[in-house]
């Protein structure tokens, strides 16, 4: 700046226009410093927008990722007590057909027992009655 104003001095007013395009350059170059500035906070507000949108949908994924996760986490333990149920329900029918089977091999058992049973009293009534037959006739013959 000094040395233009030195030659405003020697050259007058040449010189002085060239001093004031450079003071019209400043006062742009402050206009635009002060646009800039004016854009940084407007960046700065924009900036801070987008991050805390940002945050938001970072936010806003997380819940819907953790929403997902939870929701699949509950399907499967669904899943999981349903075939739980379904293997319970399963061991009570094979219980049940189990014990209806003891109980018809007992029955049966029970029928082949008592049958064994008639079979050998009556076997003893006609043993008992043979040897009643043959103790009349022996009584009979020597009396």
């Amino acid at each position: 700046m000094e040395r233009l104003l030195v030659f405003e001095k020697e050259k007058g007013k040449g010189v002085q226009v060239q001093v004031q395009e450079w003071e019209e350059e400043a006062e742009e170059e402050e206009e635009e410093e002060g646009k800039a500035e004016e854009s940084k906070k407007r960046r700065k507000v924009t900036r801070k927008k987008n991050h805390d949108e940002e945050v938001k949908d970072a936010l806003r994924e997380f819940m819907r990722r953790q929403l997902e996760m939870e929701a699949r986490w509950a399907d499967a333990a669904e899943a999981r007590e349903a075939e739980r149920r379904a293997r319970e329900e399963e061991w009570r029918r094979v219980m049940e057909s189990l014990q209806e089977e003891r109980m018809e091999m007992e029955k049966q058992w029970r029928e082949r027992e008592e049958e064994r049973r008639a079979r050998e009293e009556a076997r003893a009534e006609r043993r008992h009655a043979l040897v009643m037959a043959l103790l009349d006739k022996l009584a009979q013959k020597y009396l």
